[in-house]
């Protein structure tokens, strides 16, 4: 067991819990009241930051890169399931569809 000081939260659902490859990250769903996001808990500096604060959609099935820089997740902001990527300080990506 390790200590996550600054991670639970009582008002909050924790789900699809992952850990980055070095252990430095933590992506998780977290659900309050109807609102789910995707939030990335930082071990080192023991920050908690909601990824998608300024996204009005549902979010779920969060992943990441190995070292935690990205973090990817299905979004139904365009009315369907559509896989959003962020960086670790909360900014969309802009990835090409079809890679080069």
């Amino acid at each position: 067991m390790i200590d996550l000081p600054g991670l639970n939260r009582l008002d909050m659902i924790a789900s699809a819990p992952l850990i980055s490859r070095e252990g430095q990250y933590i992506a998780f769903q977290g659900t309050r009241g109807k609102q789910s996001d995707i939030y990335l808990y930082n071990r080192e500096t023991r920050q908690l930051r909601n990824l998608t604060q300024n996204l009005q959609a549902e979010v779920r099935n969060p992943t990441m890169s190995g070292e935690g820089g990205m973090v990817a997740f299905e979004s139904s902001v365009n009315g369907q399931w559509d896989i959003l990527v962020y960086n670790r300080y909360g900014q969309p990506l802009n990835l090409p569809l079809v890679p080069q």
